[in-house]
């Protein structure tokens, strides 16, 4: 049986010692009642579906989760997310209100119990979101229906959505892969990643050890033991790249690294001066893609690009959107900022001045060369011209080189100022 009192009586908790308040949300089972039976009824008809969809998702994302390296994080995007709701046939408002209502029945309660004090005290929050209660409703069905290589799937789902951010915290530029192959080359077994060999294997791993170490919560599945779950996981997988990350940091400092065969070409000086700047160009075109990726489409970059180019702004607006919402071509997004601060270092220029009007002055210089047999000029344009044609109706539509003159010129402006006006 489960304590399930009335909890939307705020004053409820005015006399609770904390212990008591403790067992009070403990017992509050209000998410598994109301959502459950649909997670498990959604399951049974459509799960093929979700499994092909994170099928999918790795393959997208082969490269990064194969390697032996931690060096690049894939992006998790809301349309990732959609498909637990579709699957399950759950309204993602109605989840979402729920989890919020609980969220703020916690907070109140703890914060009118006079002897709840303790600081930290309070189940952390951060993490949970209503995809993720989903996916533990999903590890709960098949636990208890022993479908171990379902149950494996939805584990690396779960770590996926987590993955990014994780990464991210710690490697706000990704970290240099000669220095990083280096790091796990000369670990101990000790560290997991060496053991499995590849990111995907960790992942999975850390979560899939979440349901070895707390089965009675994944039985009993109370809203806090959904919370507590979902905290556990992302603090084991923090825990796998913080370690990593600091035995990273300590072989930077050191400069320790492992240099290709090929990339040993030339003078020792233009070695490392090449190496240098490879790695700071990409970096730079990471944190820049994804930005894209991850904020909205920045109106204001829109409307002034728009009107010096003396083009439709919903036109130009609608290109990107399509653009940012086709994770098909974050490489392309990463690979056309690549070719920009090239450009700009080519122009005598230092990466340590992009966000600046020199950039934007150097950028519309190189923007009026006109043709060019410029590598990275040639990329540019090559680029703009597909997302231009995969999302501009009015572009697919002129055959006038002015205008398709002035729809590309809008768009790469819009690029240009993302780097320049970044505060």
């Amino acid at each position: 049986m489960f304590y399930e009192p009335d909890y939307r009586r705020v004053d409820v908790a005015l006399e609770m010692t904390k212990e008591e308040f403790m067992s009070f949300i403990e017992g509050r089972r209000e998410l598994y009642n109301e959502f459950y039976d649909k997670v498990v009824g959604g399951l049974k008809q459509r799960e093929r579906e979700l499994f092909r969809y994170i099928a999918e998702y790795r393959d997208r994302n082969i490269e990064i989760l194969s390697s032996p390296y931690m060096l690049n994080y894939m992006l998790f995007t809301d349309q990732d997310r959609e498909i637990v709701y579709k699957v399950t046939g759950i309204d993602k408002d109605e989840i979402t209100n729920k989890v919020a209502d609980l969220k703020k029945f916690i907070r109140t309660n703890a914060k009118n119990t006079k002897a709840f004090k303790e600081a930290g005290s309070l189940p952390d929050f951060s993490n949970v979101d209503p995809f993720r209660v989903i996916l533990i409703l999903m590890m709960r069905h098949y636990i208890e229906s022993r479908q171990e290589k379902k149950l494996k799937e939805i584990c690396s789902f779960m770590a996926y959505s987590m993955y990014y951010s994780v990464f991210y915290n710690f490697f706000r530029t990704p970290p240099r892969k000669e220095t990083m192959v280096y790091t796990m080359n000369n670990m101990s077994n000790k560290f997991r990643l060496k053991q499995f060999q590849s990111v995907d294997q960790l992942l999975q791993y850390a979560v899939e050890k979440i349901t070895i170490a707390y089965p009675e919560r994944f039985k009993n599945c109370t809203d806090y033991d959904i919370i507590y779950l979902i905290g556990q996981t992302k603090t084991r997988i923090r825990g796998y790249v913080f370690n990593i990350h600091k035995e990273y940091l300590a072989n930077d400092k050191a400069k320790n690294a492992v240099f290709d065969s090929s990339d040993v070409v030339g003078e020792e000086k233009d070695i490392i001066e090449r190496r240098s700047a490879s790695g700071d160009v990409d970096k730079l075109a990471q944190v820049y893609t994804t930005e894209f990726f991850q904020k909205n489409i920045n109106q204001e970059y829109v409307m002034i690009a728009a009107k010096m180019c003396n083009v439709p702004r919903n036109e130009l607006l609608n290109a990107l959107t399509i653009l940012r919402d086709d994770k098909n071509r974050i490489d392309e997004v990463k690979l056309f900022y690549e070719s920009l601060f090239y450009l700009y270092l080519n122009d005598g220029k230092s990466l340590g001045t992009v966000n600046t009007s020199r950039f934007l002055a150097s950028m519309e210089a190189i923007y009026k060369r006109g043709n060019s047999i410029d590598k990275n000029i040639i990329t540019v344009k090559k680029l703009m011209d597909e997302w231009l044609r995969a999302g501009s109706e009015a572009y697919r539509a002129t055959n006038r080189l002015a205008t398709l003159n002035n729809f590309r010129k809008a768009i790469y402006e819009y690029f240009i100022f993302s780097v320049a006006m970044k505060k």
